[in-house]
């Protein structure tokens, strides 16, 4: 074997990536995890055909040009100094503002944070709204009058667990409704909301899997994507290029190291998470939840990498048990 073939193939063998073991037999990343999620959405085309999709837009009232970001944190004083975080935000062109969340697992108070995300994100798009050139190019008179114009705001919560008991459909949009409005109503027209800015959409990918799992519209590819992809079946042809290249996106094969390093820490931590969940059951589910809680606190404080009020934040707790659980874990 020459010299220059031989050097070939050390290349190829040391330019070969390593595939961690936890992704053995795994075809795609998941996209309930954040790192692949990101992945899978960071594409304008894709997010705009997904908005579009979830958002039941037709032709002529669809999106047609986006910006997007994913938000680790955003911060706001009112009058206190609070943090919040924006999966992926989203505003259009004609003053949409969106809020994409992927969320794993619910909790006691998760309807509260489901309003609780939506006024931070009225919040950013109004101060978005008053910075655009639409709302600068008005005149003065004009501008006072809109001062507590809100734009248009939409919330989605893709849940891989059941938003509300008793459910058994894969989508549900919530509104503003009248209580008058709605008592009056006979059922034969459905009252309408107090205001068409502010919606909310959940997506409950496990009703999803058990009442639906086809792919018989856009929809259904959508959350078929979402619900299947971290599984270890190959996906179907989705048949579409937008849709099939982000799969591509969260394809082991296709991943870079950092990408799937992010990804394996997103599983261990979750896993986890779901060990100490289910040891609660023995002791308790409050008891373990809180075991949990206290033991990704206890991480956070040790990576050193967030604030007291970050990790607060990230864990639904107050700063003042933070420093509880940071005197206890460092008596000295």
């Amino acid at each position: 074997m020459s010299k220059e073939v031989s050097s070939n193939k050390a290349k190829e063998v040391s330019n070969k990536r390593e595939i961690p073991e936890i992704f053995e037999g795994v075809k795609y990343l998941d996209p309930t995890l954040e790192p692949a999620f990101q992945e899978l959405f960071n594409d304008k085309a894709t997010l705009t055909d997904f908005l579009n999709t979830i958002l039941h837009l037709e032709e002529g009232g669809k999106i047609d040009n986006l910006e997007f970001k994913f938000e680790n944190k955003i911060l706001f004083k009112i009058p206190e100094r609070r943090s919040t975080t924006l999966d992926i935000f989203a505003h259009t062109e004609d003053n949409r503002f969106l809020d994409i969340k992927m969320q794993r697992a619910g909790h006691p108070f998760f309807i509260d944070r489901v309003f609780y995300y939506s006024a931070f994100l009225a919040i950013k798009g109004k101060q978005q709204y008053a910075k655009s050139a639409d709302f600068k190019n008005l005149r003065e008179e004009e501008q006072l009058k809109r001062r507590y114009e809100l734009p248009e705001t939409i919330s989605i919560w893709i849940c891989n667990f059941h938003p509300r008991e008793n459910c058994t459909e894969y989508r549900d949009e919530w509104a503003i409704y009248s209580k008058s409005d709605v008592e009056k109503s006979d059922f034969k027209a459905a009252p309408l909301p107090v205001t068409d800015k502010i919606k909310y959409i959940l997506l409950d990918l496990p009703n999803f899997v058990k009442y639906c799992n086809k792919t018989d519209s856009r929809e259904m590819r959508w959350l078929y994507l979402l619900a299947n992809a971290g599984g270890k079946e190959d996906l179907p042809d989705m048949e579409d290029e937008i849709l099939n290249q982000a799969i591509g996106r969260i394809s082991v094969d296709n991943a870079s190291e950092s990408l799937l390093k992010t990804q394996e820490h997103s599983m261990i931590a979750q896993d986890e998470i779901i060990c100490r969940l289910a040891e609660g059951k023995l002791q308790g589910i409050e008891e373990g939840r809180a075991e949990a809680k206290r033991s990704a606190i206890i991480k956070a404080l040790n990576r050193g990498k967030l604030t007291l009020e970050e990790i607060a934040e990230d864990n639904d707790t107050s700063v003042e048990e933070v420093l509880k659980i940071k005197a206890e874990n460092n008596p000295s």
